[in-house]
């Protein structure tokens, strides 16, 4: 089964030492991933245990003479949602709405599709209300939703909607 441990690893100084760390623990059977951040020293690793322990990844990086700190929180799980949107009608629209949705708490990452009228983000808190983010866009003329908006269909046409 894949496993996700996090450490943080205690001695590194460079990105020489990133690199042989990655390098070294990387090629170890049944290593999926390996990702070190320098700065910190944190390491998060993917292994499959059915080949691989996490005790072995540990010994092997303290045999490259590094310590382990062991215990770092578990990563956040993140979470997508879509709201729909009415009111968007050029790329400016989605700058604007991606700019200021990027700036709450909690808030990785945002897509908004002026084509489809939807804003995708990536969030590891609760997603902002569609109350809350009327509010706040209310003076641009946007309108958020969890569900798509009602197609209007000019009288006297009778096709669907696409």
């Amino acid at each position: 089964m894949l496993k996700e441990i996090r450490v943080q690893i205690i001695g590194i100084q460079s990105l020489n030492d990133k690199a042989l760390i990655e390098t070294e623990i990387d090629v170890l059977r049944g290593v999926k991933d390996i990702s070190v951040d320098e700065k910190t020293g944190e390491a998060e690793i993917d292994f499959e245990d059915s080949l691989i322990s996490k005790e072995e990844v540990l010994e092997k990086i303290k045999e490259l003479d590094y310590k382990i700190k062991d215990g770092l929180a578990p990563l956040p799980i993140v979470k997508e949602h879509i709201y729909f949107v009415k009111g968007m009608h050029c790329a400016s629209c989605e700058l604007l709405i991606e700019k200021r949705l990027l700036a709450f708490q909690g808030i990785k990452s945002v897509e908004a599709k002026v084509d489809k009228g939807e804003v995708l983000i990536e969030c590891i808190e609760e997603k902002p209300s569609t109350e809350k983010l009327n509010r706040i866009f209310k003076e641009d003329d946007y309108v958020f939703s969890d569900k798509p908006f009602e197609v209007e269909i000019p009288k006297g046409k009778t096709s669907s909607a696409p």
